[in-house]
């Protein structure tokens, strides 16, 4: 399956996104090393680090599961991804590059889709990539195609002192066609659409994915259909924490308590009580719940905690990969209150992190 029916094809009459053929290759690892030393003073070790990866590439290409694509005429190279198997489970997404002439024209987001649907016919279940914090236009493209960042390194390569990031996005097995239909619970705006409040958004989508999920409970059970439900939805809330931490809005604890309060809070949609708000600690409570008043006037309180309130941890995390939520209690599952404490776990221990107090 290496068509391009579902990309541009054309520029000039000419360019065509396809596999990679013999030889070209070398044009991508010279594309890489002129672009970055010009546009990032990236040094000739990143020359090197780039031909070391290919050989590799080269040599157990055999086993299947890897694939370069080019946007060519078959004489310029216009831009190169490539997707590298790691595991039975995990392929690396490398060599992601579009010539500066050949930008803004939709190429990047062509060849992205052509990988991650790649990704998603071998059968992974996750893909990963390496990146640098400098190259924003990319990092902006990865978080609209689901990707979050989970580990970063500061240190000296390629002749630069550079923040080199790990970015991730979890593949929900295609066996389930449940996940990532339109009607499932987004917080994702789609471009140009018409702002709407976290309580009007869940009330247009309830009815939709209420009745998608109930017929796959039918065929799947009740416990895998949520399972799987509930993943899918997790992965678009993770992507949406993401993008409102790229956006680089304050502290993660900060964003999220101005978001619980401005945003799943509005138009009355939830009565809160504030106990604790710290850089490394955010406790409340809810007291009464709108979204479970939804789901109940649905008759599908059940179904609603998967639907809804599965999204909270995992937007937090997408704001911080450090970030885990505690709560004993939901208004959803009949509890009279919601209790919630959202905590920073030490990346080294993986214990809650203190706060840090400073002496005047």
């Amino acid at each position: 399956m290496h068509g391009t029916e579902n990309f541009p094809f054309e520029h000039d009459g000419s360019l065509v996104l396809r596999p990679a053929e013999k030889g070209e290759l070398l044009g991508v690892a010279r594309d890489h090393a002129r672009i970055y030393a010009r546009e990032h003073g990236f040094g000739e070790d990143f020359e090197a680090y780039v031909l070391r990866g290919m050989v590799t590439y080269l040599e157990e290409r055999h086993r299947g599961g890897s694939e370069v694509w080019v946007v060519t005429d078959g004489h310029t190279l216009a831009g190169s991804i490539g997707m590298v198997r790691h595991s039975a489970e995990e392929v690396q997404l490398r060599w992601f590059l579009v010539q500066p002439e050949f930008r803004g024209q939709g190429w990047g987001g062509a060849l992205l889709r052509r990988a991650l649907e790649f990704a998603r016919e071998q059968g992974y279940g996750k893909i990963f990539l390496w990146t640098v914090a400098t190259l924003e236009e990319a990092r902006k493209l990865y978080t609209r195609h689901g990707f979050h960042p989970v580990e970063s390194v500061t240190h000296h390569l390629w002749g630069r002192d550079l923040v080199e990031e790990r970015w991730d996005l979890e593949l929900p097995p295609e066996r389930f066609p449940l996940l990532g239909h339109p009607s499932l619970p987004s917080d994702r705006e789609p471009e140009g659409s018409c702002p709407l409040s976290h309580l009007q958004r869940r009330k247009i989508q309830a009815p939709g994915a209420l009745a998608l999920l109930r017929a796959f409970e039918k065929h799947l059970g009740a416990e895998k259909a949520r399972e799987v439900a509930s993943a899918g939805i997790a992965e678009d809330a993770r992507a949406s924490g993401a993008a409102r931490r790229n956006r680089r809005e304050g502290a993660p604890l900060e964003v999220l308590a101005r978001v619980v309060r401005e945003e799943w809070a509005a138009e009355g949609a939830l009565d809160l009580a504030f106990f604790e708000e710290t850089p490394t600690r955010l406790r409340f409570d809810v007291l009464r719940c709108a979204y479970a008043e939804l789901y109940e006037g649905l008759g599908a309180r059940e179904q609603g905690f998967c639907l809804s309130c599965a999204r909270d941890e995992a937007f937090a995390r997408g704001l911080d990969p450090r970030l885990r939520l505690k709560r004993r209690s939901t208004i959803m599952e009949g509890a009279p209150r919601c209790d919630f404490l959202f905590f920073l776990e030490d990346p080294f221990s993986g214990t809650p992190a203190r706060d840090v107090q400073t002496r005047g």
